[in-house]
């Protein structure tokens, strides 16, 4: 069975955590840490220099990740590296635009499962990977299509604006999940975007998401150490397996 289609059949909801590609910041084996406290979906930020969708966290982690191992080669022995480390988890890489030559030249071979193109309404052409729909905070007829036609899961922005942790949880969310409900998606449907506390977790579950992205509130948490981070994301995972 492929990763893709373990995570339409996993009982129990999603977490999907970001991770730095290149960011020196960032714990040494923090994708390892990711696994170890139960993460499904590695979310790769594959860095930008002008990642006008994220907050200063985020974008401060892509402006030092460029050049460090960002190139081409650099990035598919990367992802080489991750898959033997991360051999259960789903992998999806995310970026701006097309990203999809920076992933790995033979797509074939490639260990990654999906691609995000964040802040793109088209979708690489690869067939080799699953293409993840990011689906905005103000969606379209077109964002909700784009969503029927995905794999992987679909990734629902929770919250309007750039990413960054928030004190808050949109309730429109019900009314956005339902929309896609209606549309006849299938797959796992997670929100991200803000979502930092294990209570805001609760509540998008609790509005019927699959799962949950998270991404700044990852790194806050790393910057406060390996016991902060493993804590963080245990706390996350127990809301998950209580529901």
């Amino acid at each position: 069975m492929s990763r893709s289609s373990i995570l339409k059949s996993k009982k129990g909801r999603l977490l999907a955590c970001y991770l730095p590609l290149g960011d020196p910041q960032m714990l040494p084996g923090q994708a390892r840490i990711y696994a170890d406290c139960g993460v499904d979906i590695l979310e790769v930020g594959i860095p930008s220099p002008d990642p006008f969708m994220d907050g200063e966290l985020v974008k401060n982690s892509m402006l030092r990740s460029i050049g460090n191992g960002t190139d081409e080669a650099g990035i598919a022995n990367y992802f080489a590296d991750l898959r033997e480390c991360c051999p259960s988890q789903y992998i999806a890489a995310m970026g701006y635009g097309s990203i999809a030559a920076l992933v790995c030249n033979d797509v074939n071979g490639c260990p990654v499962d999906g691609i995000i193109q964040v802040g793109c309404k088209h979708t690489a052409a690869a067939t080799a990977y699953d293409k993840i729909a990011f689906v905005p905070y103000r969606m379209d007829s077109d964002d909700i299509e784009r969503a029927k036609n995905a794999g992987g899961y679909v990734f629902l922005q929770a919250n309007d604006g750039k990413t960054g942790t928030r004190d808050y949880f949109s309730p429109r969310n019900a009314e956005h999940l339902a929309t896609l409900r209606e549309a006849g998606i299938a797959i796992p449907v997670l929100l991200g975007f803000g979502l930092s506390t294990p209570d805001q977790v609760a509540a998008a579950i609790a509005l019927g998401a699959d799962g949950v992205i998270i991404g700044s509130a990852c790194l806050q948490a790393a910057h406060r150490g390996e016991a902060a981070l493993r804590q963080f994301l245990l706390d996350i995972r127990k809301v998950l397996d209580a529901h």
